[in-house]
């Protein structure tokens, strides 16, 4: 299971960095993709991600540098073809009528968005696609005329405050949460099946047993231990084999509050992607700013800064906490500056219930070589700080990195 961040920039781009997009790489052939801001088709070239690979895509909310470039993305997935009905069925012909049907999930509105951008720029498909708009108790249903080619959209209402297994497939499902943001947000929470792995030890006992006979009978015997069944053999019964814990990855919308995914994860989860918009840095900051003022500002705007995130990977036991959705003040070039302030938002995401104001002052003392004296009257609290830092692997994203998530190794016992 592999995350690439394809767009890393809130709203405005920069030369380092695209608007939002990451895409889970289930196995190589079955890929996730949550957003598609702009330039996300360029970005997913790069990467060496195969558009035949998307199955699945995922909106978070409907901001115009989470979705601009949905309808571009899906006609060149699709086989689209700009108005002229013969290159439509060349086209058909050519993708074939049983290719699956790409599944788009988001909130109210991106049925309206699809169909309407879809019409009035004449486009044709190929292949077909289905809508799930994910509704709030309030939303009313789109009874629009579906697109050609778009077959079995469905609504989905919230109940119990998330939709639950939205996606199911052999692998894994997906589960969304509402979070807080200026405008609906969503949160998707992948949860991997679980699953029994073949230590190498038994596979060659298998293939010792089993040769110079018919393979089929080593197929059988994987097939049984996998689906968590015991095999006799001669010398010794093999299984049942114990289950490991499958991986959780939480993908988050721009937010200012995701404490909502707290009750539907199951910690320790394997990742946590979370936006830090915009961070107090004492000396990039201006003279009139604060470590409460960078916040509230961030909050204001329905955004977050590091150690929002950072405390939010701490009450999830997350493994690896991604950074994403940075300012276009905070370069994503690969120089020692750029790299620096990246450092400063991975420390402070680390400071997570910990970080105020004079802790995130002395943290930027200790960098530059400086001496900082805590004052007396937070002294009391430096042993509750320390407990409320957030000890897992962080990482500020750069568009076209990649993280192989590794295997929980966690048994499920009998």
């Amino acid at each position: 299971m592999r995350l690439t961040t394809l767009g890393t920039s809130c709203a405005q781009q920069t030369t380092s960095r695209t608007q939002s997009a990451h895409a889970l790489s289930i196995t190589p052939s079955i890929t996730y993709l949550f957003d598609c801001g702009s330039s996300t088709a360029t970005t997913l070239i790069q990467s060496g991600i195969k558009y035949s690979s998307i199955q699945k895509v995922f909106v978070t909310h409907l901001h115009t540098d989470h979705v601009i470039g949905l309808p571009g993305l899906l006609t060149d997935i699709l086989g689209g073809h700009g108005g002229n009905i013969k290159d439509f069925q060349e086209g058909l012909k050519r993708e074939g009528p049983a290719r699956r049907v790409l599944d788009i999930y988001g909130p109210l509105g991106i049925k309206e968005f699809l169909r309407t951008t879809f019409r009035l720029t004449y486009t044709l498909l190929a292949t077909s696609f289905r809508i799930h708009e994910l509704l709030f108790d309030e939303d009313p249903v789109n009874n629009d005329e579906p697109f050609l080619r778009e077959e079995g959209s469905r609504d989905l209402r919230i109940a119990a405050g998330h939709w639950i297994d939205i996606s199911v497939d052999d692998r894994c499902k997906v589960t969304a949460v509402p979070i807080l943001h200026s405008v609906p947000s969503l949160a998707y929470i992948i949860t991997e099946d679980d699953s029994i792995r073949i230590p190498d030890t038994y596979v060659q006992k298998l293939k010792d047993v089993f040769k110079g006979k018919n393979v089929s009978l080593i197929q059988t015997a994987m097939r049984d231990l996998k689906a968590g069944k015991s095999i006799s053999l001669e010398d010794e019964t093999i299984g049942p084999l114990e289950r490991e814990k499958g991986r959780q990855v939480v993908i988050l919308g721009d937010t200012c509050d995701a404490s909502t995914i707290l009750k539907h994860v199951e910690p320790p989860i394997s990742l946590l992607l979370h936006e830090a918009t915009n961070a107090y840095l004492p000396s990039y900051c201006k003279d009139e700013d604060t470590f409460a003022s960078t916040k509230l500002r961030a909050i204001d705007r329905g955004h977050s800064t590091p150690d929002m995130a950072g405390e939010l990977a701490r009450k999830c036991d997350s493994q690896f906490l991604v950074l994403t959705h940075f300012s276009s003040r905070y370069s994503g070039a690969d120089n020692p500056g750029a790299v620096k302030i990246m450092k400063y938002f991975e420390q402070l995401a680390h400071l997570a219930g910990s970080a105020s104001q004079t802790t995130v002052e002395a943290l930027f003392a200790t960098q530059n070589g400086q001496t900082h004296k805590r004052p007396k009257k937070e002294r009391k609290d430096s042993t509750r700080d320390n407990d409320m830092t957030y000890d897992g692997n962080i990482i500020a994203a750069w568009d076209g990195m990649y993280i192989d998530i590794p295997r929980t190794g966690l048994m499920i016992r009998r």
